[in-house]
């Protein structure tokens, strides 16, 4: 890393003393992410801590396991997290795949995505279902 470093430098200094206008960080990328991706072991057919073992609370946590697996090996998913309770009880709490496409830590059940604004979709949701069934809404604007 150290010598790499140093060539990125030296090639820096090159091409400033030459007027020469090049981004490196273009030209490397597609050889950075292909060493990333041949790191990280995508899915389940190649990764057997693709789902997290956590104890299975019912059935249909058993079957969404499975509908996971079939996911993952498609690459359909990268991450997820599932959690559902009925009647007060956890009947679902799964976690399966990898934290980013080049992160390739695990998702954990405590694993935390950076989701921001995803609550507007259900927001604007819930708005358009008041509406549909009549509901009378009133929008109020505060300011200072």
């Amino acid at each position: 890393m150290v010598i790499f470093s140093r060539v990125i430098g030296l090639l820096r200094g090159l091409s400033t003393t030459l007027d020469a206008r090049i981004v490196y960080h273009d030209i490397m990328r597609p050889f950075a992410e292909s060493v990333l991706q041949e790191k990280i072991a995508k899915g389940p057919s190649e990764n057997a801590q693709w789902i997290n073992d956590t104890p299975v609370h019912s059935d249909v946590e058993a079957k969404l396991r499975q509908i996971l697996v079939e996911l993952g090996n498609d690459d359909k998913i990268l991450g997820i997290q599932v959690c559902a309770y009925k009647d007060g009880e956890v009947i679902i709490d799964t976690a399966a795949g990898v934290l980013g496409r080049y992160d390739p830590r695990p998702v954990q059940p405590d694993s935390l995505f950076p989701v921001f604004s995803v609550t507007k979709g259900i927001t604007a949701g819930m708005l358009h279902w008041l509406v549909d069934k009549g509901s009378k809404l009133s929008v109020g604007i505060l300011s200072e």
